[in-house]
């Protein structure tokens, strides 16, 4: 019988079949921006990063590298939206695993030729705006006009439509600052995260914790 492991085809992390053609595409491995939340060529630029990062000195299917990459990078994305607020909802971290996987397909297809042009077009389009992992996906406009769509409005800005529950709802504070990052086209936002943001992060966190702590029942 022939053993069918030993036929599957084994690469090093450093030689990821088609990883060139993507560097030409998107550009060289590189880490999240601290300011920012991640568009899709941010993560797909982590995902070559943390794919170089692999130990060499072991081999994968191909299908292995790009899953061990995926959860790196998965595990920094979420790190960056809990910065913005530890409260913010996410999508669970299967799902963004999944998506990344499924992101990283798209770009190697479309590199090798192996796409419609109207399915690289839509790349092109995406793949500088917002990596958005967010629960709620309701549209956020200026409170004062609603057809606004500037993002350095300086406006209170409102999800009218949203109907999610309180629990999945983007906190009020963060409304302007998803926006912005939603309309974004490349790297950077008007507004950024800064150290205001950690603050109030480290604040959040130790409440999140004192909320976990069980009570201790008086005898």
């Amino acid at each position: 019988l022939i053993n069918i492991m030993n036929s599957i085809k084994r690469v090093r992390s450093n030689s990821c079949p088609g990883s060139k053609k993507v560097k030409e595409f998107i550009g060289l491995g590189a880490d999240l921006l601290p300011s920012e939340l991640p568009t899709l060529r941010n993560v797909l630029q982590l995902m070559l990063l943390e794919m170089e990062s692999l130990d060499t000195n072991l081999q994968y299917v191909l299908k292995e590298i790009v899953y061990e990459a995926a959860k790196k990078s998965s595990c920094k994305i979420v790190a960056q939206y809990k910065k913005v607020n530890i409260n913010i909802q996410i999508q669970p971290n299967h799902y963004i695993v999944q998506r990344i996987e499924k992101e990283w397909k798209r770009v190697t297809q479309t590199v090798w030729g192996r796409v419609k042009s109207s399915q690289k077009n839509k790349l092109y389009n995406e793949i500088d705006v917002l990596f958005d992992i967010l629960r709620c996906k309701h549209i956020i406009i200026c409170k004062e006009d609603p057809t606004c769509s500037d993002p350095k409005c300086s406006h209170s800005a409102i999800s009218p439509t949203c109907n999610c529950p309180s629990n999945l709802k983007i906190p009020k504070i963060e409304l302007k600052f998803i926006k912005a990052q939603r309309l974004k086209i490349g790297m950077k936002s008007v507004y950024q995260i800064h150290c205001i943001d950690k603050k109030e992060y480290t604040r959040l966190a130790k409440q999140c914790k004192r909320k976990e702590k069980p009570l201790i029942s008086k005898n």
